[in-house]
């Protein structure tokens, strides 16, 4: 059996970096902004919507998208974005749903899916459990503007799309906080990964119901 396990937290929160050790363990991670990568590709239809409706700027000469570019079009008008998840999160979810279903059914232990707006999406609808990765608020808005092209503008609009972090951890299984080092990270994300196995195993039909 398989046990979904859904990732999320505040921007720069420390999703991925949990996401990816839960990856080095062994687990099978799907990344939403991933699939969001693979929907801006040249020549998709999502791709096509989105340049017929904010226009060549956000094109890329081959027809993809350039985030970029698109970043600042959202920074200029902030229902820009709402037009965009418009086209994008339904094929996202619909990814997301069939990529965790295969792996269910290859028996693959534990799936993780790194998603920013779980909640907002439904895709905790897709999760046996949710963590929530957290850490200090200072330390978090730092990290988000070490990334590149984040303005405060920007991260303004991208935040107040998300839960606050206390609504989050409200809705959490399972906590990490992400400011007290890589090590202390790591350890966490040990632990909770063999819990989670234990978990997988308890979830397997006994011999008995088997047979029956």
């Amino acid at each position: 059996m398989t046990y979904i396990l859904g990732i999320t937290g505040r921007i720069a929160s420390g999703k991925s970096t949990v996401a990816n050790m839960f990856k080095d363990l062994g687990a099978f991670k799907i990344d939403a902004d991933s699939l969001v990568h693979e929907l801006q590709q040249p020549g998709t239809e999502e791709s096509k919507k989105i340049i017929q409706l904010l226009g060549s700027r956000v094109a890329t000469e081959d027809g993809g998208i350039n985030r970029k570019e698109l970043g600042t079009v959202i920074a200029e008008n902030p229902l820009a974005l709402d037009m965009v998840e418009e086209i994008l999160h339904p094929q996202v979810y619909t990814k997301a749903k069939l990529r965790s279903g295969l792996e269910v059914k290859h028996n693959t232990p534990l799936v993780i899916l790194e998603v920013p707006l779980l909640f907002q999406s439904g895709m905790e609808e897709l999760c046996d459990g949710v963590l929530v990765t957290t850490c200090d608020e200072n330390e978090r808005r730092a990290r988000a503007f070490s990334r590149e092209g984040m303005s405060s503008s920007l991260l303004d609009i991208f935040e107040k799309r998300q839960l606050s972090n206390e609504d989050l951890l409200g809705k959490a299984d399972f906590i990490i906080e992400t400011d007290q080092g890589l090590s202390h990270t790591r350890n966490e994300v040990a632990k909770l990964f063999g819990k989670l196995r234990e978990l997988e195993k308890d979830k397997q039909p006994s011999e008995q119901s088997e047979a029956i």
